[in-house]
């Protein structure tokens, strides 16, 4: 094939079969580096969050929870369920 014949799909080089302009009308990274952004950008926006919410320390049965938090249970602790309800409550949506 000619690569003058159709100047719409020309291909990248000439080993390359990989064609642009109108069949792919961005460079060849720019979607990836798109997607890697926005993941950043999700994942920092996320840790951020998560540093801000309030600790709650479980260290007996029927802790309440009202509110987001981070959950924190001891090493080696272990806390009985003696009522069957299990050891958090979530009071709140």
């Amino acid at each position: 094939m000619n690569l003058t014949e159709h100047p719409p799909l020309v291909a990248a080089n000439r080993r390359s079969p990989i064609l642009h302009r109108s069949a792919f009308p961005f460079p060849r990274r720019t979607p990836f580096r798109c997607c890697a952004r926005a993941f950043l950008a999700v994942a920092t926006g996320f840790t951020a969050l998560a540093a801000e919410l309030p600790v709650v320390t479980v260290t007996q049965d029927n802790t309440r929870i009202d509110r987001s938090c981070e959950i924190s249970i001891p090493a080696d602790t272990v806390i009985p369920d003696a009522d069957g309800n299990g050891v958090l409550q979530v009071t709140a949506d």
